[in-house]
C-alpha cells in the first residue's frame, strides 16, 4: 500500500475496525468513501482494494447482489496493474456473491480463474481456500464424488493441518480410496 494522507489512514482503520468489531453496514458504509476519494486522485488500483473490502462486508452483511456490484469491475483493474494474487481475490469475492445469489455455475466458473490465478503465483493457502469453496458447491449439487476429491485436493494444498484437518483428510482419504 502507498503512503496515504492522515485522513485517508484514518478512515481505513476506521473501516477495518468496524468490520472487525463485526459492525459490516458501517464497514461497508466506510469503504465506499474511501474508494470513492482513491477514485478521485486517479488511484484505481487501490480504490479497486477498497471496493474488494466493501465486497467483503456486504457479504457479511447478506447483502450478495450489492457485494457483486461492489467488486464486479475490480478484476479487470487488477489485471491491467498486473496484481495477479488480487485479482484472484477479487474472482473469488464475485463468486462467492454468485453463490449466495444461487448461481453456482457461474461462481465456479470464477472460482476456478482464483484457482488458476493462484496456482500462477504459488499461493497455496489460498488456492486451498477457495478449492474448498468449490467442494462445498459440488457438495450442494450433490456430485459427492467430485467434492471429495477437490476437498482433498484443497488439504493437500495446506502447509499446516489441525487435528481437525488432518482427521478429515484421512477420512476423505478412505472415502476416495473406496469409491475408486
Amino acid at each position: 500500500m502507498t503512503e496515504q494522507p492522515i485522513e485517508l489512514s484514518s478512515l481505513i482503520q476506521q473501516a477495518q475496525q468496524a468490520y472487525e468489531g463485526k459492525d459490516f453496514s458501517r464497514s461497508a458504509e466506510l469503504f465506499r468513501g474511501i474508494e470513492g476519494q482513491l477514485v478521485q486522485q486517479g488511484n484505481l488500483t487501490q480504490a479497486a482494494e477498497m471496493a474488494n473490502n466493501r465486497c467483503v462486508a456486504l457479504l457479511q452483511s447478506g447483502k450478495p447482489a450489492e457485494a457483486l456490484e461492489a467488486a464486479r469491475s475490480t478484476e479487470h483493474i487488477f489485471a491491467n496493474a498486473g496484481d495477479l494474487r488480487h485479482q484472484a481475490m477479487a474472482c473469488a469475492n464475485q463468486a462467492a456473491a454468485l453463490v449466495d445469489l444461487k448461481r453456482s455455475d457461474e461462481a465456479l466458473t470464477l472460482y476456478q480463474k482464483s484457482v488458476d490465478l493462484f496456482t500462477q503465483i504459488g499461493e497455496n493457502e489460498m488456492q486451498s481456500v477457495v478449492l474448498q469453496s468449490i467442494s462445498s458447491i459440488f457438495f450442494h449439487k450433490m456430485d459427492f464424488i467430485s467434492a471429495l476429491s477437490i476437498m482433498v485436493d484443497a488439504l493437500n494444498l495446506q502447509s499446516h493441518l489441525g487435528v481437525k484437518e488432518r482427521v478429515l483428510k484421512w477420512f476423505l482419504g478412505v472415502a476416495c480410496r473406496v469409491v475408486k
